[in-house]
């Protein structure tokens, strides 16, 4: 879940920072007819929202065995001490944020990998003499990996190929 939102900010911040290089005449139409730009602007809220609150969660314990408590009232009684533990599991393993280094590592990884996963479309691109620029692809990938965060059908069909396509 954290690696899902770290990825999920990288994206959203590198969609922010390519929107300016990258000509999107010719596909707004498509992408607001498709509703596709609020999807976007949605998960980029909620990916926001979720993040913040799992910082409150890492920097105030009190607020973690409180949300926790509230969390267990809809567990049944036989799987409270089950979740209860996994539930200390998923919190120490939140620890490592509450550390700068770390935290910083995470936010730098996140963007990293998907940088170098754009290369790898963009090399297929100039194979196939596309045309497009890195700037292109990366816009793509981001909005297309943003977009499989919508409810599809299994495997993703349906956003990937509106958000990719449509870039």
């Amino acid at each position: 879940m954290v690696e899902r939102l770290f990825d999920g900010l990288a994206l959203v911040i590198l969609l922010l920072v390519l929107v300016p290089l990258v000509p999107l005449k010719g596909m707004t139409a498509e992408w607001a007819s498709a509703g596709l730009t609020l999807a976007l602007i949605g998960i980029s809220v909620v990916i926001v929202v979720l993040l913040a609150g799992l910082f409150l969660v890492v920097l105030s314990p009190r607020t973690a065995r409180a949300l926790a408590g509230v969390g267990m009232r809809f567990v049944p009684d036989r799987f409270q001490d089950r979740v209860g533990h996994l539930g200390t599991l998923f919190y120490s393993g939140l620890e490592s944020l509450r550390q700068p280094g770390p935290l910083a590592a995470v936010i730098a990884l996140s963007f990293v990998v998907w940088l170098a996963e754009f290369v790898m479309y963009y090399l297929v691109a100039l194979a196939f003499h596309t045309g497009r620029s890195y700037a292109d692809i990366a816009f793509g990938g981001a909005a297309a990996n943003l977009a499989i965060s919508v409810p599809s059908l299994p495997g993703g069909v349906g956003p990937f190929e509106v958000a990719f396509v449509g870039s």
